[in-house]
């Protein structure tokens, strides 16, 4: 189902009502299939009015207003028709010039570039009887009247100045305070050139082009569609401020320019462009893809789709150019950053710069993160914050760990209270002493180092906190990195805001550099299972689950028998691992085996005999994965093999888990 068809002008030939004819036949069958009436917006084409008429007079539009705007249709704002030179109303009719989707997203607003085609020349001091008696020595007069007629017309392409007034109007009461998301122009004429094909004559682009471009900056248009040339394009625009003494920061407008079937510069018969809109403040988008003519006998084929973001610049995954992202907050920019590999899900992109303007809740979980990470977030933070772990030995470091050594923050936090403009406060998360580059089995922090400062900013001073990383993870990892940097960059603000007591100092942006980026389809190995974690931190709550299976007395059972069964489902891994390796538990379970093994001697019961099988068998295997894949070898059918293992092993020590929680509610 079309939410909106969109035609863009020149609907007949040389303003023929036999072409409005067949044009209303087509569009009365789509409004049966598609979308209504009130969901269509058309703008006139120079072909569409009749020329040689005055602009503004009702015989100019006669054929589109019967036709056309007659049925119901959006149809843009008609100088001399709706709006005086003015831009008041004149109208006081109730005819549709915007459409806006119910949510008040998306809106479109059609605009008239041809009240000003096929007009005639006119000279003060001559009258239209004195040009009807102007002869051209060696013509005869119906020669003379002819030749004339053709050089005082003139095809204008202009918008009045009446005509933007009144869309200002007409969108600030349409709008009623809401701020859509996505703003489309659907005009006639085109804005740059769309091809090399050259065509001379007088006014061949829009004359006050300028005034109009002005229009699309001051409403934040971010997508123009239209025809004239028939060749089909898409390109971006930016538009400047010209009231600006100094290069400002530019609109960026998506131009689309549409084709016309069995046109000579038309892209091999072209019917329309189907275009897909993402309407999501933080990310919006448009899919553009080309819907061809298939001749009798041929089978449809859809084509390759145009992705286009409308919130930044267009980013290429080969490029070696700097990606620069930013967003106001921590959900648009997480958003924006996935949005780079909507296209390419395996791809890799490198030297992306991410600027996180209001860091505020960056260390919470956010309602657009993976489920895993919404209930997993502030453990993972507190547990690679640590700065010291039990699991070292395997996992070789904790960011924590090496932000203590040599006590880092506490310099930092010196340094900074010492001198406001220093660029000395960074934090070295790599050790050359340990950290073996050569050693591919030796694993290194890729969050490499840590950098506060402060800068002024309107007289404000603010605290900035940067992380450069040498590889990250973008939809599990990033957030995590991102928790850290927030969490670090608020110790330092209240340890160190005393010394700006007169001044002032605020939390400022969040900038995270990363050299290679990538997004992954599961967590990576960084994110360490919860009953591993749990082990580290505090392990009497395994012991309380390994003991609440014996007990039937022990109090809240259920609740430690439950969060067994919630830990240890979790160790069922993905299919498809993270091209470094998934997350593998192992001393969380051998702690927990270990228990139950000890508690097996004062109780014994089949169920947990069965138990500790499972258990016995599920670490004894991620123990010799864990090995295989610290290997440079390919592991796809390890990987497929393990996860059939654990799975098998997960849902029979949930099983036995869950059937001693039914029990203990009888």
């Amino acid at each position: 189902m079309l939410s909106a068809i969109v035609v863009s002008g020149d609907i007949t030939l040389r303003g023929g009502e036999d072409g409005f004819e067949l044009f209303t036949n087509h569009l009365e069958v789509l409004a049966e299939c598609c979308c209504p009436p009130e969901n269509i917006i058309i703008t006139p084409g120079n072909h569409d009015v009749t020329w040689y008429t005055d602009p503004g007079s009702p015989e100019r539009y006669k054929f589109f207003l019967e036709h056309i705007r007659s049925k119901g249709y959006v149809t843009p704002l008609l100088d001399g028709i709706d709006i005086d030179p003015a831009g008041q109303n004149i109208s006081g009719t109730g005819n549709k010039h915007v459409f806006m989707d119910p949510r008040k997203e998306l809106v479109i607003i059609p605009i008239n570039t041809c009240n000003y085609s096929g007009v005639r020349q006119t000279i003060d001091s001559i009258t239209e009887e004195q040009w009807e008696n102007t002869t051209i020595s060696g013509l005869d007069a119906a020669k003379s009247k002819d030749v004339i007629k053709k050089l005082r017309m003139h095809d204008i392409a202009r918008v009045s100045g009446g005509q933007l007034t009144a869309i200002r109007r007409l969108c600030n009461s349409e709008f009623g305070g809401v701020e859509p998301t996505i703003k489309i122009v659907v005009q006639h004429h085109h804005i740059l050139p769309v091809s090399t094909t050259e065509e001379i004559k007088p006014f061949e682009s829009i004359t006050n082009l300028g005034l109009l471009r002005n229009f699309y900056r001051d409403y934040g248009i971010n997508v123009v569609l239209h025809g004239h040339k028939h060749a089909g394009f898409l390109y971006w625009d930016h538009v400047y401020d010209f009231s600006s003494l100094k290069p400002s920061t530019p609109q960026k407008v998506l131009v689309v320019s549409g084709s016309t079937i069995g046109a000579p510069d038309s892209r091999k018969g072209e019917v329309c462009r189907l275009i897909e809109i993402r309407v999501n403040r933080n990310v919006p988008q448009v899919k553009i893809e080309r819907i061809p003519v298939v001749e009798m006998g041929e089978q449809f084929r859809h084509s390759a789709k145009a992705i286009l973001n409308l919130w930044g610049d267009e980013y290429s995954t080969i490029s070696s150019s700097p990606i620069v992202l930013q967003g106001n907050d921590v959900d648009q920019a997480y958003d924006r950053l996935l949005s780079l590999f909507e296209d390419a899900p395996k791809g890799r992109v490198y030297n992306l710069l991410c600027i996180i303007k209001d860091p505020s809740g960056a260390d919470e979980p956010r309602a657009n993160y993976p489920e895993t990470l919404k209930t997993q977030l502030p453990s993972l933070l507190r547990w690679w914050q640590r700065d010291k772990s039990q699991l070292e030995s395997r996992l070789h470091f904790t960011h924590g760990s090496r932000i203590a050594s040599n006590n880092q923050l506490r310099r930092v936090m010196d340094v900074l209270q010492q001198k406001q403009g220093t660029s000395r406060a960074v934090i070295s998360l790599l050790n050359p002493k340990v950290d073996d580059v050569s050693d591919g089995k030796r694993r290194f922090p890729a969050f490499s180092l840590i950098q506060f400062i402060i800068r002024e900013v309107g007289g404000e001073k603010r605290l900035d906190c940067m992380g450069y990383f040498r590889k990250q993870e973008l939809k599990y990892w990033w957030p995590l990195n991102v928790a850290e940097l927030r969490y670090l960059q608020k110790n330092v603000l209240q340890a160190i805001v005393h010394q700006y007591q007169e001044t002032g100092l605020d939390t400022g942006s969040i900038i995270l550099f990363s050299e290679m980026a990538y997004c992954s389809p599961s967590p990576p190995k960084a994110f360490v299972p919860e009953i591993d974690r749990i082990y580290d931190e505090r392990h009497e709550e395994l012991s309380a689950m390994a003991y609440a299976i014996i007990s039937n007395s022990m109090p809240q059972r259920e609740k430690y028998l439950d969060d067994l069964v919630r830990i240890i489902e979790e160790l069922t891994p993905s299919e498809t691992p993270d091209p470094d390796g998934p997350p593998v538990a192992t001393e969380g379970i051998k702690f927990l085996l270990d228990q139950a093994k000890f508690y097996a001697k004062h109780g014994q019961s089949s169920i947990l005999e069965s138990f500790i099988d499972q258990l016995e068998e599920l670490h004894q295997k991620n123990v010799e994965y864990d090995k295989k894949i610290a290997s440079e070898d390919p592991y796809p059918e390890t990987h497929l093999e393990w996860t059939q293992y654990v799975k098998e092993r997960v849902d029979r020590i949930t099983a036995l888990v869950k059937s001693l929680a039914n029990s203990s509610l009888r």
